[in-house]
């Protein structure tokens, strides 16, 4: 089979494997001695050269014995790649498929052939094919068996022996993946690259579909064609931005904007004639245009099938098929090998009906957002992944899988699971979808998450394989036969506690974030500490061997990261220094210090390039009590200056705080607060060392862009579901004001608002009645829960708030309390 292009003919590539010849080889090792030797022709490729080198190295700690690397074929020898021994033998590389293999013993010799394709000799960017070098890997497994169980010397196994057997071998594979990525590990670490190409996962994107509107159809085109830009609710259309804007929303129904966009896309491919992919994603956070013609491409009921459309209450898939199959046509009439693509994702990622046959060069990316974060553990969410698949692959366009199923945002130390039954879902869809790209965020911690990397590194490439098996293997060849039950313990309530912990939100429309913070740790990890501790030093105590040891000391860092931040989070116990795994302040920081440059622990563990130290910090109840104007005060003037004398009479709500923490922000924010029998009223000033870089470009009502701007944000929960009916307001400097209920924008207050740019900053004011927040009475006496939120932009941009918050300001279990006064 010979492939020009990797995807057509990879999506059925399956794995197939066979032992079946009945003569044996001599002996590879024997008696501290070896005929054979390491074969590959002089000009072979750098991963034939790899696959040497790997094959000497292993065999040499195995045995102690060194094997010869020669450039003349002599028997009996390991014949490496596409040599004329191999093709004598009855091995082409033409006849493998891309990234696939063969190790086969013929006569007194072993070919390990593969199909390769090194870089600076591939069509497309960055397809590369490192087929001998993954067969070299397989090879060392198979006969060697040593198994890459993590990055570094520390994380290999080889097994030592006197004789290493040479068994009659037939074996061919090829991934049943073509692409396969593993991202956020720790990424350019030489380890871990090197981790990743001997469990045959490819090091690098060679297929992306991120988000990519800031970048087209190009700046000059959006100021010649304002109508491109996605229209409100009010009617208006989105403001051109002045520069490349992170948050552009288009209108999707014009052909005029399918043409311009399609046009950046070939002109890329004109200037790169290697690169492949065009990328179609809309900016993270898009919602759609209101215009009629893309209103007509939104479905707003699901029949209950997809729970809402994830919650997300309406779906516009047809609105971006639509797109994507617009751009393609015009695309394929000029590049027809070249594939466009994007996400299936967000307030899309349920797919059309009835569905939409898609052009033959798109590419759908799935990455569906409502699973991060362990979320399949939910029956609902998990329920919808099979059908979910089932219909986009009923629009015939090749699929990807962007997953982040079996990964938490996870700076505290909490030593995540697995995942098996996540995996045991997710894999034999993959499988039987026959996905061509598959990117499986890894855990970033190794010291914990090498157990989860592992397994999917192995799923990738054969999305069938025995989860549980692999998990066996993994835990015994890690840690040894003694100490391997004890921490799979370990794993194992972590994993069900977290279940339960993503089940307990039940059928709520906002699922628990996907961040381990202080609900998580103290639902999950602060209950099992005691058995925690017990079961990491008996696993210590039972093991001598040094590279198990090794690996659970590995282990051990992420406990101690665990044991610190449940201390500063007050979930720690009342002796938290009776622990094995504790450090004070200062003997933490040289914890921290010793472990610079190791992938143990999570780098958002380690101190920022200011010297922080990331910390859990306790829940945060900030409450005010809200005075009424009494007679002889007028209401303030709603004019951005904040000098009547309303405000003396108001509560004032101050130091804000930075995320995650009881820390001060560096740009204050202060807010007063005063009502009367029909409005609330807020004198808001953002101090700000630099006020001429204040950003505030956005003067649209209701636009997200509002949000690239430094703005003030005030979430307002009168009601007792506060939690899941709370108004989100923002305001910036140039008077823009964005309203909505929790995220659905068809919600307008009538509120009047100024702001003004000062010399120390920006202030504002806003009058807001009652009425319109759907509050009938006067508040007398009444407690509403509340936030009050900056995003201070310029850069360095700063996130602060009045109560502590754990990661962003939509979390309603961490609002303060608003107590009005009762008369």
């Amino acid at each position: 089979m010979n492939c020009s292009l990797p995807l057509p003919c990879l999506a059925a590539a399956l794995v197939v494997a066979s032992i079946s010849l009945p003569a044996q080889a001599a002996p590879l090792v024997a008696d501290g001695k070896s005929a054979w030797r390491i074969y590959l022709d002089a000009d072979a490729p750098g991963t034939v050269v790899l696959a040497a080198k790997d094959i000497q190295r292993v065999v040499k700690i195995a045995t102690g014995v060194e094997l010869a690397i020669v450039n003349q074929p002599a028997s009996p020898m390991i014949a490496l790649g596409d040599t004329e021994s191999a093709r004598k033998a009855g091995f082409t590389q033409e006849s493998i498929p891309f990234e696939g293999f063969i190790v086969a013993t013929r006569g007194d010799d072993l070919y390990i052939v593969g199909r390769d394709v090194p870089t600076g000799k591939e069509k497309w960017d960055r397809q590369t094919s490192e087929g001998t070098s993954y067969g070299a890997c397989v090879f060392l497994e198979r006969v060697v068996g040593v198994r890459w169980l993590m990055p570094g010397e520390v994380g290999e196994d080889i097994p030592r022996s006197t004789r290493i057997d040479m068994p009659a071998l037939d074996l061919r594979q090829a991934p049943a993946v073509p692409f396969r990525a593993m991202p956020y590990v720790y990424d350019k670490e030489k380890s871990v690259v090197e981790w990743k190409q001997h469990n045959r996962v490819h090091p690098t994107y060679r297929l992306s579909f991120g988000h990519s509107w800031d970048d087209y159809p190009g700046l000059e085109a959006l100021k010649a064609h304002p109508e491109w830009m996605a229209m409100r609710e009010d009617g208006l259309r989105d403001p051109v931005p002045a520069k490349k804007d992170k948050a552009n929303s288009y209108c999707l129904s014009q052909p005029a904007f399918f043409q311009a966009y399609a046009q950046t896309l070939m002109t890329e491919f004109e200037k790169n004639p290697k690169r492949y992919q065009g990328v179609l994603t809309s900016s993270d956070g898009y919602t759609g245009c209101r215009c009629p013609e893309c209103r007509k491409l939104t479905a707003t009921d699901d029949g209950g099938k997809w729970h809402g459309f994830g919650g997300y209450n309406q779906s516009i898939s047809p609105l971006m098929v639509h797109f994507y199959n617009e751009v393609a046509k015009i695309v394929a009439q000029k590049y027809p090998d070249h594939v466009v693509g994007g996400l299936i994702y967000r307030n899309y990622q349920y797919p059309p009906d009835p569905p939409v046959k898609m052009e033959p060069n798109v590419f759908l990316d799935i990455a569906v957002l409502v699973g991060y974060g362990f979320k399949f553990y939910k029956p609902e969410r998990a329920s919808e992944l099979a059908p979910m698949l089932e219909g986009w692959s009923k629009t015939g366009a090749r699929l990807g899988w962007s997953d982040y199923s079996t990964w938490m945002r996870n700076p505290y130390g909490l030593p995540l699971p697995p995942g098996r039954d996540i995996l045991k879902l997710t894999f034999p869809l993959i499988a039987k979808h026959k996905m061509n790209l598959v990117h499986y965020t890894g855990q970033e911690a190794w010291g914990a998450g090498a157990l989860h990397n592992y397994v999917v590194a192995r799923l990738m490439w054969d999305p069938n394989a025995d989860v549980d098996a692999l998990c066996t293997e993994f835990l015994q060849r890690a840690y040894g036969p003694d100490a391997a039950p004890l921490i799979e313990r370990i794993y194992a309530f972590i994993d069900a506690d977290l279940a339960k912990y993503i089940r307990s939100y039940g059928n709520a429309p906002r699922d628990p974030a996907y961040n381990v913070d202080h609900e998580c740790m103290k639902v999950v990890c602060a209950p099992h500490l005691a058995e925690i501790e017990k079961l990491y030093t008996d696993a210590l105590a039972r093991t001598k061997a040094e590279g198990p040891r090794k690996r659970l000391e590995m282990f051990g860092d992420v406990l101690t990261v665990m044991h610190y931040n449940l201390r500063k989070g007050g979930l720690a116990g009342a002796k938290p220094e009776a622990s094995p795994l504790y450090k004070d302040d200062a003997a933490y920081k040289q914890f921290l210090a010793a472990r610079a440059d190791s992938v143990a622990i999570d780098p958002n563990s380690k101190p920022d390039k200011d010297g922080v130290i990331k910390s859990l910090s306790a829940p945060d109840f900030r409450q005010t009590a809200v005075p009424k104007l009494m007679g002889g005060f007028a209401p303030p003037k709603i004019d951005g200056v904040l000098n009547d004398p309303a405000w003396e009479e108001a509560a004032v709500l101050s130091e804000f705080r930075l995320r995650n923490s009881r820390t001060p922000a560096t740009q204050q924010t202060t807010v007063r607060l005063v009502f009367d029998d029909k409005r609330l009223y807020l004198g808001v000033e953002c101090r700000d060392a630099t006020p001429k870089a204040i950003k505030a470009a956005c003067t649209a009502r209701d636009s997200s862009g509002i949000f690239n701007d430094d703005t003030f944000e005030m979430l307002l929960g009168p009601k007792t579901d506060y939690a899941t009916s709370y108004w989100h307001v923002a305001f910036n400097a140039a008077g823009a004001v964005y309203d909505a209920v929790v995220s659905e924008k068809a919600y307008n207050l009538q509120l009047e608002s100024a702001a003004k740019i000062t010399d120390s900053g920006w202030t504002l004011e806003v009058a807001v009645p009652f009425a319109s927040l759907g509050v009938k009475d006067i508040p007398l006496g009444k407690t509403w829960r509340a936030n009050f939120c900056r995003m201070r932009k310029p850069e360095p941009a700063e996130a602060s708030a009045w109560n502590a918050f754990d990661r962003g300001f939509h979390e309603p279990k961490n609002f303060g309390a608003l107590k009005f006064a009762e008369k």
